[in-house]
């Protein structure tokens, strides 16, 4: 994220559309990568919680900070895409995205600059009671538990999350497949610049499952990093997701017009993103029969 903010501001100053593009690169990676973070730190807590060394306080509010830092992190990476397609489509990003990517980036730095403090805190009990009582009022207001509470006792909230889950993935998996088509020979009396049109619904629809799909995990955490097949998922997703962006920032594709053909590199990118969505669907409808979830 300094990285990233480094590259932003020097685009600011030197007025540098492709240092902007490359920052706004770096925030999108990031967004990729924090999901699967998080997610590290509930398996971490399940081994720290069974060591007496360990503060339980810290740990929650460690966690507490880490979920607002992802929710910031998720909704900058969400902007950063935003301004890429803004880029290729229009030459460049509407007024409001540059400072909101700025504001957020600089948020999630110090969301995420707290949380690292907390977590490194959790195994010094030399410094505990004083790192206890900073994190304390946290612990009631930002608590991962308080979601979970919340969806576990729900008798609709989970299932709506589950309706809006299978919907979102439907219409991602639909743009894709009618991006993807036309990438491979189908569809060919359309331009690629008129179905890339199609690349927002995708992008707000992953945003739907990323949202559902967290909750999911904070809800019943267990069920999930106990289980291999859950791993196979994340990772597709991982690769699926950075398949998607190479249809917004690479030059290759968008240079089809009706009729013409893509090359064999742009061919390859959609057959892997259909193998890769295919996966993750199918690693996704697995988790209870493979491996033994719920």
């Amino acid at each position: 994220m300094i990285i990233g903010l480094a590259l932003f501001l020097s685009a600011l100053v030197w007025k540098s559309d492709h240092l902007k593009r490359a920052s706004l690169g770096v925030f999108l990676g990031i967004a990729i990568i924090a999901m699967p973070t998080y997610m590290t730190g509930n398996a971490a807590q399940d081994i720290l919680a069974k060591n007496p060394a360990a503060s339980l306080p810290l740990i929650e509010a460690h966690q507490s900070w880490a979920l607002l830092a992802l929710i910031v992190i998720s909704f900058n990476g969400l902007l950063a895409w935003i301004g890429l397609y803004q880029y290729r489509r229009k030459g460049s990003p509407a007024s409001w995205v540059i400072p909101g990517i700025f504001l957020c980036a600089a948020a999630s730095l110090g969301l995420m600059a707290v949380a690292a403090n907390l977590g490194g805190d959790i195994m010094h009990p030399e410094v505990r009671d004083v790192a206890e009582g900073r994190a304390s009022w946290l612990i009631s207001s930002m608590s991962g538990e308080l979601i979970k509470a919340a969806v576990t006792d729900s008798t609709t909230i989970w299932a709506a999350c589950e309706a809006l889950h299978f919907m979102g993935l439907a219409i991602l998996f639909g743009m894709v497949l009618l991006i993807d088509l036309r990438i491979l020979g189908f569809l060919k009396g359309v331009s690629f610049e008129s179905i890339h049109k199609l690349l927002p619904y995708a992008v707000a629809a992953y945003a739907v499952n990323l949202a559902t799909g967290m909750t999911f995990f904070i809800a019943a955490s267990g069920q999930y990093t106990t289980n291999p097949v859950f791993f196979w998922k994340v990772g597709l997703l991982l690769v699926a997701v950075a398949n998607l962006i190479y249809f917004t920032v690479v030059d290759d594709s968008w240079s089809l017009k009706a009729g013409d053909d893509a090359s064999g590199r742009t061919k390859l990118a959609a057959v892997s993103a259909l193998v890769l969505w295919i996966g993750v669907m199918y690693a996704g409808r697995m988790l209870p029969f493979i491996g033994n979830a719920f």
